[in-house]
Order: structure tokens, then C-alpha cells, then sequence
């Protein structure tokens, strides 16, 4: 069984839970995460936040599909994701990520759900008003 769980909410946000971080899971993260980026319709804000119990440092197969994904993924797809991260280790390793990924100002890394959510909220807001997402 998979470690990924997606739910969708109200206005374009998603919630991605990940449990575990074997092979089988980061697929099933890509496969829906590529879905959702293809079919997202071009005028809206795609909105994530990533909830993870797993305090494994990432593995290299699950570094590299997060660079292959962050590679396919649509330029003109207007995205912000927020990663709760609740290990100082994990927190290092993702932004070693960031670093290789092309729009890393639509990724936010934080502490708590709260302000995860509260950083989606205010980055769609400007959004809402028309002011450019900064990338």
C-alpha cells in the first residue's frame, strides 16, 4: 500500500500526506502530482500543501523524481506549495532539493500547518488581486 494520500479542497488546494518514502509511493506522488499540473486549467492558482509523518531523510530515487517532476512541469502553471517539515535534517535535505529545482520562490518550507496554510492563503490573495507571484 501506498504512503501517498491526496485530498482535495475548496478553491484549487490540495493536500498531500506522505507516510513513507520507498519507490512505490514517490510514484504514485508524481503520477497524481502530473495529472493535476496537465489538467489544471490555465487561469487558476494551484495551491499544495505537503504534510509528511515520515522523518527519513530523502532517498536519491526520491531526490531525483522531485527534480524530473519539477523539470515537467508546465511554465505557464501558476503553483505555491508549502511543505511542513517538522526535522531540522529534513528541512536541510529539502532545500538541497529546492536548489535544483527551476521555480523555487513557489515553494515555501515551514515549521507548522498553520503556517503553512497561512503562507497558501496570503501568496493566493495576491493571486486573487492580480499581483504577479514572484518565482
Amino acid at each position: 500500500m501506498s504512503g501517498f494520500v491526496a485530498e482535495e479542497r475548496p478553491n484549487e488546494l490540495f493536500i498531500f500526506r506522505i507516510t513513507e518514502l520507498d519507490n512505490e509511493t514517490i510514484d504514485d506522488w508524481v503520477r497524481y502530482s502530473q495529472i493535476i499540473q496537465n489538467d489544471f486549467k490555465t487561469d487558476g492558482h494551484l495551491r499544495v500543501l505537503y504534510l509528511s509523518s515520515c522523518l527519513k531523510l530523502p532517498t536519491p530515487y526520491a531526490t531525483q523524481r522531485a527534480i524530473q517532476l519539477a523539470a515537467m512541469t508546465p511554465p505557464t502553471l501558476r503553483s505555491s506549495s508549502a511543505v511542513v517539515l517538522l526535522s531540522f535534517h529534513l528541512l536541510l535535505a529539502a532545500d538541497y532539493v529546492l536548489k535544483r529545482i527551476r521555480k523555487p520562490g513557489n515553494i515555501w518550507l515551514v515549521r507548522s500547518v498553520k503556517e503553512g496554510i497561512a503562507w497558501l492563503n496570503e501568496r493566493h490573495a495576491k493571486y486573487l488581486q492580480g499581483i504577479r507571484l514572484e518565482y
